[in-house]
C-alpha cells in the first residue's frame, strides 16, 4: 500500500541521513513526501481509478441480458459486532442493491452469493449469509439463494462458486460486483471456464466532476482510493503470476 511502502521509505532516508549520507537520505526523503502527496490528491486518485472502471462500463437494467444464475460477491458488509446491533454495510453495498434489483427484474433465478471470513475475522456468521438475510429482507426468496461461505479472496469466489453453478445448470452466469474490482473478478472466473457476464456497480468515479483547485491536494479519501486501485492492480499481477486469470 503506498502509504506503508512510502514510509518505509521515509525510514530508509533518516537512516541514511544518520549514517552520514546525507545527500541520497534528503533525495529520498523529499521523493517520497513529493510522491505520497501526488498519489494524495484527487486529481490521480480518480485517474488511477477511473483506468479500472472503465474497463466494463455499467449498462442500464434493459441491456443487461438474462441468465440461469447470479453470482454475487462479497466485500460489502461487515458483522455487526459490538456496539453495532446491524451489519455495517460498507461502500460496495451497491452490489446487493444490484443483485436484489436483477432477481426482482427476472434476469436470474438463482443468486449464488460467495463470501466467507478472512482468518483474522472475529467469530460468527460468514459474509455469504449475512448478505443472504438482507436480501431476503429486500424480497428475494430464501429458496432463491446459495450461499457459498469459505471463499476468502477473488480467486477462491470463483474455484468455489463454480460447483454450485455446474450442480445447478447454469450455463449463462451475471456477475455482479464493484466495476474496480470486474477485470480481476471477470478473469477469475474465465480462468475456470465460466464465461460470465459482467454487471458493473459501485461506481465511484463520475463523469460530470469538473476539475477544481482542491483536486490538487493531499486529501485522506483520495489516498484510500489510490490504495484500491493499486491494490486491484497488484492483484491483477499476482493472479497473472499464479495462474489465477
Amino acid at each position: 500500500m503506498p502509504l506503508a511502502a512510502l514510509l518505509l521509505l521515509c525510514l530508509v532516508a533518516l537512516i541514511l541521513i544518520h549514517r552520514g549520507k546525507t545527500t541520497a537520505g534528503t533525495v529520498l526523503m523529499l521523493s517520497s513526501l513529493v510522491l505520497l502527496c501526488g498519489l494524495s490528491t484527487p486529481y490521480v486518485a480518480t485517474g488511477l481509478y477511473y483506468t479500472l472502471e472503465r474497463q466494463y462500463p455499467v449498462k442500464k437494467l434493459a441491456e443487461i441480458p438474462k441468465g440461469d444464475c447470479l453470482v454475487l460477491l462479497g466485500g460489502a458488509l461487515a458483522a455487526a459486532l459490538s456496539p453495532r446491533v446491524d451489519p455495517d454495510m460498507g461502500e460496495a453495498v451497491d452490489r446487493l442493491y444490484k443483485a436484489a434489483q436483477l432477481y426482482k427484474n427476472h434476469k436470474a433465478t438463482l443468486v449464488v452469493v460467495s463470501g466467507g471470513n478472512q482468518p483474522w475475522a472475529e467469530p460468527g456468521p460468514s459474509e455469504g449469509e449475512l448478505i443472504k438475510n438482507i436480501l431476503v429482507e429486500w424480497e428475494v426468496p430464501e429458496s432463491a439463494i446459495v450461499v457459498e461461505s469459505q471463499s476468502r479472496n477473488t480467486h477462491e469466489n470463483a474455484s468455489y462458486s463454480a460447483p454450485i453453478l455446474q450442480k445447478e445448470n447454469c450455463t449463462r452466469t451475471l456477475l455482479v460486483t464493484s466495476a474496480a474490482h470486474m477485470p480481476r473478478a471477470v478473469a477469475a472466473f474465465q480462468v475456470l471456464g465460466i464465461d460470465s457476464i459482467p454487471v458493473s456497480t459501485d461506481i465511484r468515479v463520475v463523469d460530470s466532476r469538473k476539475l477544481a483547485a482542491m483536486d490538487f491536494f493531499p486529501d485522506a479519501h483520495a489516498l484510500a482510493m489510490t490504495s484500491d486501485a493499486i491494490r486491484e492492480y497488484m492483484g491483477l499481477v499476482v493472479y497473472k503470476l499464479r495462474g489465477w486469470n
